[in-house]
């Protein structure tokens, strides 16, 4: 590289430049993977979705908004993140697994000597396995919901799908994020209570932002088509990460080892 050229790139990496310096957005983004524009894609899917939806139909999202895909997968993460609270050793969720645990053990007619260790390989499990699961499983809910209008795209299919459950994915975050304040008996309660806020919140969504494309007789039953899949969904990721933490628990209990989990 000649002199001049090496003189020119230090001069753009002088401190005294703060046009490129970061900021307090880039630290959440270096912390969360989410930006100042992800959390405008997240309000605008609360406040306008038919707006966000519509620029998920164009190739930048209009330069707008944070691709849906990525903002997911950083809200999936930010949620294990958040796992120090709601799997936390006095957290109602953990407290719910030893009390299993407890069962378990009076059902089977012996001690189990260390169960916050399974407990732990449990939560440890399940953090693996989730987000894994939750992009599965939804990636193939997306290639067959056919909702958003004729002749749209596989890959604009996707795009909206992973948009319009943004809503939903945030609820969770904060409904799990709320599991320490909750007691042991009225957690199941508020377990159900999340889902079916979860499954209105995914109906309205569509109904809302679908309001540019067609008539809200065909919003009303792709809404509700589109809530029941999300939800089967989200069921079959949980399902799938508590078994295969059960799974992992129930193997530690049988004497082995999972020093990777542990």
């Amino acid at each position: 590289m000649p002199d001049n050229e090496i003189e020119a790139a230090k001069a753009a990496r002088r401190p005294e430049d703060m046009s490129d310096q970061p900021g307090w957005d880039a630290l959440i983004e270096d912390i969360f993977g989410l930006s100042v524009r992800g959390l405008s894609t997240v309000k605008d899917m609360f406040v306008r979705p038919a707006v966000v939806l519509d620029a998920g139909r164009s190739r930048h999202w209009l330069d707008r908004y944070t691709p849906s895909l990525r903002l997911v997968m950083s809200l999936i993460a930010l949620m294990l993140v958040l796992r120090v609270f709601w799997a936390a050793e006095n957290s109602t969720m953990f407290q719910s697994i030893l009390s299993q645990l407890e069962t378990l053990g009076a059902q089977r007619d012996f001690e189990i000597e260390d169960p916050i260790s399974v407990a732990k390989v449990y939560f440890t499990a399940f953090a693996l396995v989730f987000p894994f699961a939750y992009i599965f499983v939804h990636f193939l809910m997306a290639l067959v919901t056919r909702i958003w209008g004729k002749g749209t795209k596989m890959v604009v299919r996707l795009r909206l799908y992973f948009a319009a459950v943004i809503p939903s994915v945030v609820l969770s975050v904060i409904s799990m994020s709320m599991t320490p304040l909750l007691s042991v008996d009225f957690f199941l309660v508020a377990t159900v209570t999340g889902s079916v806020l979860a499954l209105i919140v995914s109906v309205v969504t569509i109904i809302r932002g679908l309001a540019t494309q067609m008539a809200l007789g065909a919003r009303i039953w792709r809404g509700v088509l589109f809530g029941v899949l999300v939800s089967v969904a989200d069921i079959i990721c949980s399902v799938t990460a508590s078994l295969l933490g059960g799974i992992a628990a129930g193997y530690v209990l049988a004497g082995g080892s999972l020093p990777f989990l542990q």
